[in-house]
């Protein structure tokens, strides 16, 4: 795993990135002496995958937070629309037929809530 890409415009403390098969990251350098992570995302690899991993190649952020991420890896690649939120956690995965991702939120009580909204 090795960093890949790095946001090219930065705005405000937090910063994103790809880092190959360990996913997109968000790093918080409010503190610059003492940066800590606020948020990851690892796409779900599909069965032909020959990884076997989800993988990251490149990040893009937009000024009104969307991210953007892509990646070429045969199986497990894709564009990915992400948005941060704060304290969000769930999981992500791909259906029976691998045409589609699921994803599922895990709220404060660590009970877990099937979404349909496409906004996150």
């Amino acid at each position: 795993m090795g960093i890949h890409d790095v946001e090219r415009m930065i705005r405000g403390n937090i910063v994103w990135s790809a880092w190959e098969e360990g996913g997109y990251w968000g790093v918080d350098f409010s503190d610059i002496h003492h940066p800590r992570h606020v948020g990851y995302y690892v796409p779900p690899s599909r069965s032909d995958s020959a990884r076997g991993t989800g993988h990251a190649d490149d990040v893009f952020v937009m000024d009104d937070g969307l991210i953007f991420g892509s990646s070429s890896d045969a199986g497990a690649g894709g564009f990915w629309a992400m948005r941060f939120k704060k304290n969000l956690k769930g999981t992500v995965a791909w259906n029976a037929d691998e045409s589609n991702v699921i994803v599922t939120r895990t709220d404060r009580h660590g009970r877990h809530h099937g979404d349909k909204d496409d906004d996150d």
